[in-house]
């Protein structure tokens, strides 16, 4: 998709409904490709995919061509991103299902609670960086629990930001549901990217791991 140059107020009225466009299209091929993999299946590839492209973005690599790079991510990341994505379900059921296991009353279960709970909130934050990571550098999957975590810490003030961001972005989609299928998961996406792309900038014990685990990747 090449970018036009136009001055003025017409351009940035340009400029915006280029980005929602660009937001729409990528919206729409996260959903196809969710439901080519038969939806549980499809839902992580895809995700991963849509968030190559937010990166890509974000890095000012506005041009490229947005079908192949999705694709490209989509296909290469297939297995890497069901291992993860599951890996992440599991972890929340478990904290789901010991939430409820431990509602009984009495001092042990109450301090059991707050632990899960306080659990549960460490899971939370590292969710706001997993995708992000995960399209940035090559890790084992367990370094994306790890690296997501520390990153949600470490930058605390940025994460409650940006959880602050997703809530806003929620609560626009609830109000006005129409363009939940239309921006629902892109507007999510290129939010969380832009913002977990400013931690890993100024997170230098995140670059070095980064200088020594990033992956090349394919031309597009």
């Amino acid at each position: 998709m090449k970018t036009v140059i136009i001055d003025g107020f017409m351009g940035t009225v340009y400029r915006i409904c280029e980005w929602i466009l660009r937001l729409m299209y990528i919206n729409a091929l996260w959903l196809v490709f969710t439901l080519a993999g038969l939806g549980v299946f499809g839902i992580f590839p895809a995700t991963i995919s849509m968030f190559a492209v937010t990166r890509k973005w974000v890095m000012g690599e506005e041009d490229i061509p947005i079908f192949r790079t999705f694709w490209l991510n989509y296909r290469r990341e297939f297995i890497n991103s069901q291992i993860l994505g599951f890996l992440l379900v599991f972890i929340g059921i478990v904290l789901y299902v010991d939430f409820y296991f431990f509602s009984s009353p009495g001092t042990i279960y109450l301090i059991a609670k707050l632990v899960i709970l306080s659990a549960s909130m460490m899971y939370g934050l590292l969710l706001l960086y997993v995708f992000p990571l995960f399209v940035h550098v090559k890790l084992k999957s367990w370094q994306y629990l790890k690296y997501s975590l520390m990153l949600s810490i470490y930058h605390l003030f940025r994460s409650l930001f940006m959880l602050a961001g997703c809530v806003g972005i929620i609560f626009f989609l609830l109000t006005f549901s129409g363009f939940i299928p239309l921006l629902g998961g892109s507007g999510l996406a290129l939010w969380m990217t832009w913002i977990a792309h400013q931690a890993f900038r100024k997170s230098v014990p995140f670059q070095r791991v980064q200088g020594e685990n990033t992956e090349a990747e394919e031309p597009v």
